[in-house]
């Protein structure tokens, strides 16, 4: 499904203006920050966590008996519902992220505690490295003989093709895992460790320092693992004064004890100024422990660095301005109740729960003719002469959110100009400035209102449109055979089957809106174009043809990008002098913080277009990307453990050679980039496909064999 987003910026009147910001900054977002609260004090929530997902109704059952509660009372039905929505999707992302970091951490100790025994086998064994090699062989080979045994030839093919070599390669590091634990023989132990060691290949033994350095890695990956699982729970916005306030005061806790007040005073040194050295900090604090505090040292010691612990955290929270702009309200195609033309021609809407409120679209010309399919779609879909021919599946706008944003720096410099000469201006003419002021002091003048806009871009055409319903007929069939499947229904699942039924009826009947009959791209799925990441490049293309393995061409970032290379250069010149000024300021006690140009984003949609163009030359079915999952803690952990190879037990330098081999790298956005690719890809009917990319090799390496290995994985997944 190829979604994507445009904004617009909707113009009310200020009592819209007005009344809008009373229900989603002092109603609508306090609910979401209370339910967040009570999902994390669930008496479940560890079973949830475990789970790693909510229950569908969970955020929903604890909404209902506080919706009618002051402060929360008097919201559209809409509001309610974007709230159950904003916080189930929160936390499943949390608790999906959680439970991924605790699995990798459980795999990586368990991997980390089996090899680190081999020194311990060695040492009651003197079997060579040839017999441990073809014990390995062997092992392999049974491996492989079970798992053909226990899955047929004739395999139904997957509509997903993700990873399918990762989970080869999964399975079989689970069945070394459970031999490991289950046999005695030393020989087969060994044999495993050697497999798991090369990646479930057999090879020779590698150099003993970069063995070092592979183990130094790990212990760095589960370190950083074990402090990511640390994180705290999803918090709420801070949309008052107050809540800023508190927010602050909970970052600055001290700690608490009648007899600590030089140590307080050294703790305010500590965070006022982070420039002193640490050593320092707990000399002095120790010292005026035994002077001063000597009745409950141990009690006093432990509190301390018990706060401590949270120092970075908290610091890091007092520096950091609060997000006041109120949580956006969602919306779906149909809840956006009316479309028309005002009478300046101009494009108006309203929403559901909101209908007296009109709002009026301003839009870029390059989204203008997509505002207009909307309106067409609108007015066509809500007609009464229309009534229950056309289906809510077939619109081109599929989700909405309604929300708050920041207005740009020069647009709030021309503000600020504005007001000023409205204010000389009120002075001269002997009226007081002060309304001015106020007016403009007030939330709902200083943030700007937007709408995002989610939209398939398949449904811009007829064909896409036929693709898009025929594929949706096809869930809602499983859905229904799943319901008559049943033994017992219920009066609610009875309610459900024949709701279900309607909609798959009235799909089947309902009208086509009009669209264009531009045919869809098809390309050649024998030809794929491999996409590598990694630290010198952010990216690098190899185009292949899967029957034969051949190398139609090679394409650097520089041969991408082209004139636009130099792009690159100036975002990671603007980066090094963020870094530099922020730096200062933190020296300053500055909690400015700087915002970062569009100019990485404009850079990824530049290479992302490359691709695609690139993937239609050579008529390619397929665009791989490499799996991101854990990339970026792969790299972060290899380069901690080149800093740890270059200056053993030397932390200062370690740390200053870390720094300066990130100024020589960029430090690229691969998920960003990513989703660039596949949204590019999508508008184009490129397939895109989720390959495991090689850890060793040159760029270029790495891109053909990301190619090849996930042809391979698809003619398996189809036989």
């Amino acid at each position: 499904m190829s979604l994507t987003t445009i904004q617009c910026r909707l113009v009310a009147d200020e009592e819209t203006r007005r009344h809008l910001w009373h229900l989603m900054a002092e109603k609508n977002t306090p609910l979401v920050n209370e339910l967040l609260d009570l999902v994390s004090r669930h008496d479940d929530f560890e079973a949830w966590r475990r789970k790693g997902s909510l229950p569908g109704n969970a955020v929903k059952l604890l909404c209902d008996p506080i919706r009618q509660k002051p402060p929360f009372e008097g919201q559209p039905g809409r509001f309610y519902s974007s709230t159950i929505r904003i916080v189930q999707q929160t936390y499943e992302a949390w608790l999906a992220l959680h439970r991924t970091k605790q699995a990798a951490l459980d795999g990586k100790k368990r991997w980390l505690q089996i090899v680190e025994s081999d020194a311990q086998l060695a040492a009651v064994s003197a079997f060579t490295p040839e017999v441990i090699c073809a014990k390995a062989r062997e092992i392999l080979e049974q491996i492989s003989a079970a798992s053909h045994s226990s899955h047929p030839v004739a395999v139904k093919p997957k509509k997903s093709r993700k990873s399918q070599k990762a989970a080869v390669g999964a399975s079989t590091i689970s069945s070394l895992f459970e031999r490991f634990h289950t046999t005695d023989d030393i020989l087969s132990r060994r044999a495993i460790i050697h497999l798991l060691k090369h990646g479930c290949q057999v090879r020779e033994e590698e150099d003993p320092d970069k063995w070092v350095q592979r183990l130094a890695k790990k212990r760095i990956e589960i370190q950083r693992l074990e402090e990511q699982l640390k994180a705290r729970h999803p918090r709420g916005r801070a949309t008052t004064e107050q809540d800023a306030e508190r927010q602050r005061l909970k970052a600055i806790c001290l700690p608490k004890h009648p007899g600590l007040m030089c140590a307080i005073n050294l703790t305010w040194a500590l965070l006022c100024d982070p420039i002193l050295s640490a050593k320092y900090i707990h000399f002095v604090f120790t010292f005026l422990l035994k002077r001063v505090c000597q009745f409950e040292e141990a009690r006093i010691h432990f509190e301390f660095f018990d706060w401590e612990e949270d120092f970075a955290t908290n610091r890091l929270e007092l520096v950091r301005s609060p997000k006041s702009i109120p949580y956006p309200i969602l919306y779906g195609a149909e809840d956006l109740i009316r479309w028309h033309r005002n009478d300046k021609g101009r494009i108006c809407l309203s929403f559901n729960g909101l209908g007296k409120y009109m709002f009026e679209v301003y839009c870029d010309r390059r989204q203008l003719l997509l505002f207009e399919l909307f309106l067409k779609d609108g007015q066509t879909f809500t007609a009464k002469e229309n009534k229950k021919q056309y289906s809510g599946s077939k619109l081109l706008l599929r989700e909405a959110s309604l929300l708050w944003i920041e207005p740009s720096k020069s647009l709030s410099k021309r503000k600020l100009f504005r007001i000023k000469r409205n204010r000389i201006r009120a002075q001269r003419s002997g009226a007081g400035s002060l309304q001015t002021c106020e007016e403009d002091s007030e939330p709902w003048n200083r943030y700007r209102l937007a709408l995002h806009c989610t939209f398939n871009a398949h449904a811009l055409t007829q064909e896409g449109t036929k693709r898009i319903c025929q594929e949706k007929l096809t869930a809602r069939d499983k859905v229904l055979e799943k319901l008559n499947q049943q033994s017992e229904s219920d009066l609610e699942q009875t309610q459900t089957l024949q709701r279900e039924r309607v909609k798959q009826e009235r799909l089947e009947s309902a009208k086509d809106f009009r669209r264009s009959d531009r045919a869809l791209y098809r390309g050649d799925a024998d030809v794929l174009v491999g996409v590598s990441f990694n630290l010198a490049d952010p990216a690098t293309v190899a185009i292949v043809r899967g029957s034969t393995g051949e190398t139609l061409a090679y394409r650097s970032l520089r041969q991408l990008l082209g004139q636009n290379y130099k792009l690159l250069n100036r975002q990671k010149q603007q980066q090094q002098q963020h870094d530099k000024q922020r730096r200062k300021n933190q020296q300053r006690g500055l909690s400015t913080q700087l915002s970062e140009s569009e100019l990485g984003q404009y850079v990824d949609r530049l290479i992302a277009k490359a691709v695609i163009t690139l993937a239609k030359q050579f008529k390619a079915g397929s665009v791989v990307l490499p799996n991101l999952k854990g990339l970026r803690e792969r790299i972060q952990s290899e380069l901690a453990a080149k800093a740890e190879q270059k200056h053993p037990g030397n932390r200062a330098l370690q740390s200053s050679y870390a720094k300066d081999y990130r100024r020589q790298v960029h430090r690229w956005s691969y998920q960003r980039l990513a989703q660039n690719i596949q949204s590019q890809a999508a508008k184009a009917n490129i397939t895109v496909e989720i390959g495991q990319q090689p850890l060793q090799g040159s760029a270029q390496a790495k891109a053909l064999a990301l190619a090849i290995s996930t042809y391979h994985a698809r003619q398996l997944s189809q036989a």
